[in-house]
């Protein structure tokens, strides 16, 4: 259990403007009332208002207050609020596990040691209030060692020794108060307690367990023999400490450690011990190998117009994206983003992730990455392309209804927004004739610019259907054309007498 340090009191802008109710220096002295002494300017409507607070009138750095009547004074250890209005002065901790019977260590580092610095242990049934200084004796031992404070709990007690654990850290210039938690005692029942002191298991790796003797076993220890025994879904086996997988040692605070090396999946299973030769079992704790899974693979990635191993789709489709992840220890954490956004994955099957989505053009060029992560694995595992969005261009189709002949002829269309680059004709009667085409492409966006232009006017083409036509085997509709359109083309007549 890790606790975080609260502040006594704190000020947000500046000290000034304090207006607290703390009544003491950093080291606990009492301060006095303002209006004994001739001082103004104030957070409070008076000097009277006031009271005997720490203020830091005249604008001081720091809130302070007078502690003698000849005017000594000292820092009320009050420092600007943080963003969350706490303060975290260090790490505490309660060393696992709280075994009834047995002694508890508590454990406190501080950011920042100072070798005159006061720490008291305190202790408190509900949590909130009656804080009470634990007296320092045989039962509450408390010592510092290497820059850090212990608090030794011996022989705790259910009803004494279980609730609430704080510490009151100061110096002459601050000072905070950090929560340990609620301290609850574990029972061993007739045989004892296993624990697992190990936090990750790793394929070959070394794993720790311990045992600790019921006051019972250790009263009564020629009447046992101890054996540790692993259970799967196959078989109870007695360990064989001599084989060089599993070795024991007799550990501190009278518990015994067995050290399993090698570690892998066919040592999963649960791990108790017997205090035989009578039926005592301990408690068993499961261990099972966590392995990480593969790195996703997304599915169906195309080469297109320079995007390679791209996702191909087309602009506002419902488009299902897939990948693909195998093995892992369950759960596995899988997410899928498009730039800045986030879409939960559909689990299809053992491997497969799918998510349906509305393709948008902004998507176009975005980088898509799915990730999976377990308890395996210390970062998560990633697969990331580019979206390609397909785009079909709009038809811009312009034609004379009339055209005399030896007039210029001037049918044109315009293909805008198109992405990947169309094949675009004009065609009469659905056959492709010749026109000129120019081109333009923008390297921003990625969309084509075509404009065809019919010159010459065949008058066989009267009255017959033209229409503006593109062709791209990417795009969903592959042959597109316009709605056609006629043209009424008047010849010259010559009279001959």
């Amino acid at each position: 259990m890790t606790g975080k340090g609260v502040v006594l009191d704190c000020y947000t802008t500046n000290a000034p403007e304090y207006d607290g109710h703390q009544q003491t220096t950093a080291t606990g002295i009492p301060c006095l009332r303002w209006d004994q002494f001739n001082y103004n300017n104030f957070a409070d409507a008076s000097i009277s208002d006031a009271a005997n607070f720490c203020r830091a009138p005249n604008y001081f750095h720091t809130p302070w207050c007078f502690i003698t009547s000849s005017m000594s004074w000292r820092v009320c250890g009050i420092s600007k609020c943080g963003d969350d209005g706490l303060s975290k002065c260090g790490q505490l901790s309660i060393d696992k596990p709280t075994i009834l019977g047995r002694n508890v260590t508590f454990s406190f580092t501080p950011d920042t040691y100072d070798p005159n610095a006061i720490l008291e242990w305190q202790r408190s049934m509900n949590g909130t209030d009656q804080w009470k200084t634990l007296p320092l004796n045989n039962k509450f031992i408390q010592y510092e060692k290497n820059m850090i404070y212990f608090l030794v709990l011996t022989d705790s007690e259910t009803n004494n020794d279980e609730g609430f654990y704080r510490i009151h850290y100061y110096n002459e210039t601050s000072h905070c108060w950090m929560k340990a938690g609620t301290l609850t005692l574990e029972g061993t029942g007739n045989c004892g307690l296993v624990y697992l002191r190990s936090e990750n298991l790793t394929k070959n790796g070394t794993v720790e367990i311990e045992y600790y003797p019921s006051n019972y076993v250790m009263e009564n220890n020629g009447s046992f023999e101890r054996s540790w025994v692993h259970t799967d879904d196959k078989k109870s086996e007695t360990l064989i400490l001599a084989d060089g997988s599993y070795e024991e040692t007799m550990g501190q605070n009278q518990k015994y450690v067995l050290t399993i090396y090698m570690f892998s999946v066919s040592m999963n299973g649960r791990y108790s011990v017997h205090c035989g030769p009578r039926l005592l079992y301990t408690n068993a704790i499961l261990l099972k190998l966590t392995e990480p899974p593969s790195t996703p693979v997304i599915v169906g990635l195309q080469d297109i117009e320079n995007c390679r191993d791209c996702i191909v789709c087309e602009d506002n489709d419902m488009f299902e994206l897939a990948c693909e992840i195998h093995g892992g220890t369950s759960p596995l954490t899988v997410a899928m983003t498009i730039g800045n956004e986030t879409y939960p994955p559909q689990v299809l099957n053992l491997t497969t992730y799918m998510v349906l989505f509305l393709v948008k053009d902004h998507h176009h060029m975005e980088n898509v990455t799915f990730s999976v992560t377990n308890v395996a694995l210390s970062s998560p595992l990633s697969a990331t392309a580019q979206m390609f969005v397909i785009k079909p261009p709009n038809f811009h189709f312009s034609v004379p209804e009339i055209l005399r002949d030896e007039e210029a002829v001037n049918i044109t269309c315009t293909l805008d927004d198109g992405r990947p680059n169309p094949n675009v004709y004009f065609s009469i009667s659905g056959l492709e004739v010749s026109s000129a085409n120019s081109h333009n492409y923008n390297s921003t966006t990625s969309l084509n610019t075509n404009i065809i232009t019919l010159t010459q006017f065949k008058k066989e083409w009267n009255k017959e259907n033209i229409a503006c036509c593109r062709y791209n085997e990417w795009y969903k509709i592959v042959r597109d054309c316009s709605p056609p359109k006629q043209v009424n083309y008047l010849c010259k007549f010559f009279f001959f007498y």
